[in-house]
């Protein structure tokens, strides 16, 4: 049984005897495991009749009750979490009607329980069409829009985390990014504080690009200048990844290439130059000298 397996049913167990009263067994579960111990964890497990409808449904009651604990609930919320990684639970989630907890649970006080919230939202729907659409027709992607726009930092994180898993191969979801302010509190959020944001939100803005209507948009709003402003910044973290949603924007895109050509205050040209000469002999920016030269011959060369 693998760790991530292990650590799970861990969960799911001291969840399910912290229910019963058992107060010593989490005790005894919070202790490092010898190999005997998991063994011996795995085959208890296969021999108790857990229901993971009940199961889910504890959870549920849990996180919901604001006279519960900080602790206990959260503690729920991330079992909750870990059941819905299946897929199939995900959708019995869904089928009990349980969609009325993210409401509550998005706008609860806890910033934690906020963002597990996002999470739990994000691991619904990863890689999981059914979820996908019905929480998209339960409209929770402006509501994850506005969290990461205006929430704390940790729910923005677990909010485009979110997002991410509602449009990931999903077309009537990134239609969605066409309706309101969406488009922009994306571009917004490349210039957020918090790397992790920038970072996610350019790979992002790399994905959706692959769908012409988003694309159009994201040149209409000159999104190109955008980026090229944050990577003349000095924060070279994110340099691969800005350039990488630039060299996916201009691709058989003249307007982007124009505007790229084009900037004011900016000679684009000089900027990929002279940072090409800055990184041509560090090893730790191959993979941003290997952008820029692609960017740089595309733009400038061909």
């Amino acid at each position: 049984m693998d760790d991530s397996k292990m650590t799970f049913l861990q969960n799911v167990l001291r969840f399910t005897t912290s229910n019963t009263d058992e107060a010593n067994t989490g005790e005894k579960l919070e202790r490092d495991m010898s190999l005997e111990r998991k063994k011996w964890l795995s085959e208890a497990l296969d021999s108790i009749s857990i229901n993971p409808v009940d199961e889910i449904k504890k959870c549920i009651k849990v996180s919901e009750n604001e006279e519960e604990t900080e602790e206990r609930r959260i503690e729920a919320l991330e079992t909750l979490r870990d059941w819905c990684e299946d897929l199939n639970f995900a959708i019995d989630f869904h089928k009990i009607n349980s969609y009325n907890l993210i409401n509550q649970l998005l706008n609860d006080k806890i910033t934690e329980i906020r963002a597990l919230t996002c999470e739990l939202v994000g691991t619904l729907a990863q890689n999981n069409p059914y979820c996908q659409e019905t929480l998209i027709n339960a409209k929770y992607l402006p509501i994850l829009l506005y969290k990461l726009d205006k929430d704390s930092d940790s729910v923005k994180v677990k909010a485009l985390f979110a997002i991410s898993c509602l449009i990931r191969d999903y077309e009537p979801g990134q239609q969605k990014l066409l309706e309101g302010n969406a488009l922009d509190i994306l571009i917004k959020s490349l210039s957020c504080k918090i790397e992790k944001v920038k970072i996610k939100c350019s790979f992002l803005i790399s994905s959706i690009c692959n769908n012409k209507a988003i694309k159009n948009a994201l040149t209409q709003k000159r999104l190109i200048s955008d980026l090229i402003h944050i990577y003349r910044q000095d924060d070279h973290q994110i340099h691969e990844h800005i350039l990488s949603a630039i060299n996916v924007l201009i691709d058989d895109n003249p307007e982007a290439i124009k505007q790229a050509k084009e900037l004011e205050n900016i000679d684009f040209k000089k900027l990929l130059k002279d940072r090409l000469r800055a990184i041509e002999q560090d090893p730790r920016h191959d993979e941003e000298r290997n952008m820029a030269s692609t960017i740089y011959r595309n733009l400038f060369e061909n």
